[in-house]
């Protein structure tokens, strides 16, 4: 800190997991014919703010960016509508609501009905096992500003169909990270719960062993899929 009358030195915190956030909430409804619609809302905090407040500045491209966002996920997606928030307004998260149809969400005609990875609308937990790819360390492993976020998903199977299975649930924590994953059984299909906060901006080596122990479980739920199968009734 610089003064007329000299300098001063200060140590600048890291930031908490939750100012860098990704906040999903997000109802999909499978149709008879496979298709689904699908309504989500995200907000963002610190870094992830800066970049949306940027990639969705010019609002006549913000369906097509959304497109080229989730096009490769879901071939044949119809962006039908776009809302943000007030993107000029610094003090506040970014908040991005959406609407989406998607002709062919799922295969019901498959044997085994797997529904599509679940993620959030940045994939911020794809390649979480890279970084810690390595079977030990020597040096501290550097993570950047430590980040979290959560999802919340609930789906809804068509009549004449019923969940087959789903992956077991986990909650994974040590000094450095938390994770969570939660899957349930509804009414009307299936509810899914995410949380997941990086506590720190680096891993020492002799912490990494029990750091690489929960990333690698993260990353294996994340390849996990839930199943659907016909109904009873239907058979």
């Amino acid at each position: 800190v610089v003064r007329d009358d000299g300098a001063e030195r200060h140590k600048i915190p890291w930031n908490s997991p939750d100012e860098i956030a990704v906040v999903e909430e997000s109802k999909i409804v499978i149709e008879t014919d496979g298709g689904a619609t699908i309504e989500q809302r995200d907000v963002f905090t610190g870094d992830y703010a800066v970049m949306l407040r940027d990639q969705f500045e010019v609002a006549s491209k913000r369906e097509e960016l959304i497109e080229r966002i989730l096009g490769g996920r879901f071939p044949g997606l119809e962006v039908k509508k776009v809302t943000t928030s007030d993107l000029d307004n610094l003090s506040q998260p970014v908040t991005i609501e959406l609407e989406l149809a998607v002709p062919r969400y799922v295969d019901l005609g498959d044997p085994q009905i797997q529904l599509p990875p679940i993620n959030d609308l940045l994939q911020s937990l794809s390649g979480v096992g890279n970084s810690a790819s390595r079977p030990d360390r020597e040096h501290d492993l550097l993570l950047g500003n430590p980040r979290g976020g959560s999802l919340k998903i609930d789906i809804e199977i068509p009549d004449g169909f019923q969940i087959g299975s789903l992956p077991e649930g986990i909650d994974l924590s040590d000094d450095r990270i938390q994770c969570s994953f939660d899957f349930k059984k509804t009414e009307k299909g299936v509810s899914i719960e995410r949380t997941f906060r990086m506590l720190t901006p680096r891993i020492p080596p002799a912490e990494y062993e029990s750091f690489k122990r929960i990333v690698d479980q993260v990353e294996a739920k994340l390849a996990e899929r839930i199943v659907i199968e016909p109904s009873a009734e239907v058979n």
